[in-house]
């Protein structure tokens, strides 16, 4: 013979909502069960409690819904809660606080900032898409980027940036400052915010960061033989480093790209049978298709990793990380173990960035060299033209000058090779 709390179950699990009505189970000790049609048209069963408060006045809180929580479970549930009513707590309000704890992250400066990032980024080219969410993600977010959105203050921001500041990117940190001023301005016209004094308090604060120092040149001027012992010593200390790291370090000089374009090859862009390196445009600092002509030291450098690398994605496949490239860092770090220091006052100056100086400071001013054009070399180094009108009209492809820069990067290797063994 069924228990009263067996039929009481059955009962339960058999109601039926009526439309426009709700059917009240009394499951006793102030535990009720609403029986309802919601707007789908479906049968709903929600868990209600009576119950009195510390004061004496009766109550009601909505404990949850039937079948996830059990009869047995709510009667558990409901006694959990007339006992914290004694004690004082105010339980419509804990459970309906629980209900919405999603709510309470939503409008963290991070949330609002990706959201901002997320609207932006189609208007962007891939690389300064990449270059503001790493501005973000690297500086801002590890300092507030879970407090909401109007808590966050100008001390905040200054902590943030002085560290920025203090490892000498200035640069940097008013890049970033014009990004939290974006993104507030973004808040305040989605309708979050509530105050937005800060964006003009930060409009102010961005006018008085300390101004970034003038840029040193990437590269010193340096002789043929200083040339020669630099280009030795990275053949020479090769097997100090990562197979990756060597071959980087000895093929920048022949190409004449920037570090990060080099550290991020792909095998995919490579053309040895046409001695040919096709970048794309997301990869390029001008953000235009971009074709190297090889050297041949170049395709020797680039034939002598291949069997250690070519079934990789990248060219220079870090050692540590799974699927991405070596960086950029790891390249410096090697120049400067090998007694190149990063400022003049330190002694034998020169960073990775230097090797795009050193063929163009050659290139225009060697006398072997004379016979070359400027728009061929600067080509090479992937620049703009410096004449908006020339440009207009001077329509460039990558393929343009193709057969005269192939010509000059073989020489210039050459006359590198060649100093290099002089040393």
């Amino acid at each position: 013979m069924a228990t009263k709390s067996q039929s009481l179950e059955l009962t339960i699990r058999n109601a039926k909502g009526v439309k426009g009505e709700t059917n009240v189970i009394s499951c006793g000790a102030g535990l009720e069960l609403w029986v309802t049609i919601n707007q789908s048209g479906q049968t709903a069963k929600r868990w209600n409690l009576r119950y009195t408060d510390a004061n004496g006045k009766r109550q009601k809180a909505r404990i949850g819904s039937y079948p996830e929580l059990s009869l047995a479970k709510a009667r558990a549930e409901a006694e959990d809660l007339k006992a914290s009513a004694k004690s004082g707590v105010n339980v419509a309000k804990a459970k309906a606080k629980e209900k919405r704890p999603q709510i309470q992250n939503t409008r963290t400066f991070e949330s609002v900032a990706t959201a901002w990032l997320n609207k932006k980024t189609p208007e962007w080219d891939d690389a300064h898409a990449k270059r503001q969410k790493e501005r973000l993600v690297g500086n801002i977010f590890p300092a507030f980027g879970d407090v909401d959105i109007n808590a966050v203050s100008m001390e905040h921001i200054d902590n943030a940036l002085a560290v920025v500041i203090e490892r000498g990117a200035r640069e940097t940190a008013q890049r970033i400052c014009s990004i939290l001023i974006n993104v507030f301005e973004y808040a305040d016209l989605m309708g979050f915010m509530e105050n937005p004094v800060i964006i003009n308090r930060l409009t102010r604060y961005r006018k008085e960061m300390p101004k970034p120092t003038t840029k040193r040149h990437l590269y010193k001027e340096m002789s043929e033989g200083e040339i020669g012992v630099l280009l030795k010593s990275l053949e020479e200390f090769k097997g100090r480093w990562t197979l990756q790291t060597g071959v980087a370090l000895r093929l920048a000089p022949y190409v004449m790209l920037r570090p990060l374009e080099i550290c991020e090859a792909e095998w995919e862009e490579i053309d040895l049978n046409a001695a040919e390196w096709c970048i794309p445009a997301a990869r390029m600092k001008m953000s235009r298709d971009h074709i190297v002509p090889l050297p041949r030291q170049a395709v020797e450098l680039f034939l002598e990793i291949r069997p250690f690398s070519g079934a990789n994605k990248y060219v220079f496949p870090s050692p540590r990380k799974h699927n991405a490239p070596i960086s950029t860092a790891s390249l410096l770090q090697a120049i400067r173990r090998i007694g190149y220091a990063s400022t003049k006052e330190e002694g034998n100056s020169f960073c990775t960035h230097g090797f795009r100086g050193m063929a163009s400071t050659t290139l225009n001013q060697h006398p072997r060299f004379q016979h070359l054009k400027e728009d061929w070399i600067e080509f090479q180094l992937a620049h703009a033209q410096k004449d908006r009108i020339r440009a207009a009209y001077n329509i460039l492809t990558p393929r343009s000058y193709l057969d005269e820069r192939r010509a000059m990067v073989q020489s210039y290797a050459d006359f590198l090779d060649e100093l290099k063994t002089k040393s």
